[in-house]
């Protein structure tokens, strides 16, 4: 998919935002999203059970 000025937003290989080479980003099929790495934690249940409606989350790491 190409934007009206012909920047490529999907692509399917992992890639490098603006940010430079300490993150790394890539599309994942919805039904494998619970096998990645990926933080917040709650996001590989939460984007398979989508609510109706907008909600409020206060996330709190109490790892420390």
């Amino acid at each position: 998919m190409k934007s009206k000025s012909g920047e490529q937003h999907y692509r399917p290989e992992p890639f490098f935002g603006p940010e430079g080479d300490h993150l790394t980003y890539q599309w994942v099929p919805l039904e494998e999203v619970g096998k990645v790495n990926l933080y917040p934690e709650f996001l590989r249940e939460a984007l398979n059970n989508l609510p109706s409606r907008t909600e409020h989350l206060i996330m709190v790491d109490n790892k420390d």
